[in-house]
């Protein structure tokens, strides 16, 4: 959970926020991160936190937050650069079905290199995990041949391994 604190911060509620108002530790440099890795099982370094939702729900807010607060490389959806390379917009796209096609597979080959890269240099937040495959879904005929390729089983895999951490967010009741 989240809310606004002074000046519409995001601020952090529960356990790992009271840990870190009891016991909060600053760094020479003024850092007040809370150096409590064991909150979270250790390993906080090695540690893949997502976060799952529709758009506007506040997965980028929280994923900059958990990023900011406990020093993990911040990882975001890729599909702005897409367009941006395919010199087009979303609107451009989903008026193409060859299009559309080849935008939601660039974003699943995209998204998972992104991960895995990120994985081999230790953990990472990242404000997406399954989105994209329900997107290619929704707006696209390619999700059968994302389905059946070779990078799917991999990618669903490391979505179940022991450091990964999934957190759903629901939107707000007054968006």
């Amino acid at each position: 959970r989240s809310r606004k604190g002074p000046g519409g911060h995001v601020s952090a509620a529960g356990p790992v926020a009271a840990c870190c108002r009891a016991d909060s530790r600053s760094s020479d440099n003024g850092d007040n991160r809370c150096y409590h890795a064991g909150i979270l099982g250790g390993g906080l370094m090695n540690l893949r936190i997502y976060f799952v939702g529709s758009h506007s729900s506040g997965k980028t807010t929280l994923a900059r937050y958990v990023s900011e607060t406990y020093g993990l490389p911040l990882l975001t959806e890729v599909a702005r650069t897409i367009l941006a390379e395919m010199e087009t917009t979303l609107d451009g796209v989903r008026v193409s079905p060859k299009m559309a096609d080849a935008f939601q597979n660039s974003i699943f080959q995209r998204q998972t290199q992104q991960e895995q890269d990120a994985a081999a240099a230790g953990g990472f937040v990242s404000d997406r995990a399954l989105d994209h495959l329900a997107y290619a879904a929704e707006f696209s005929r390619v999700v059968s041949s994302i389905f059946t390729s070779t990078e799917f089983n991999p990618y669903i895999a490391s979505l179940k391994a022991s450091n990964v951490l999934v957190f759903f967010v629901r939107p707000h009741a007054e968006l």
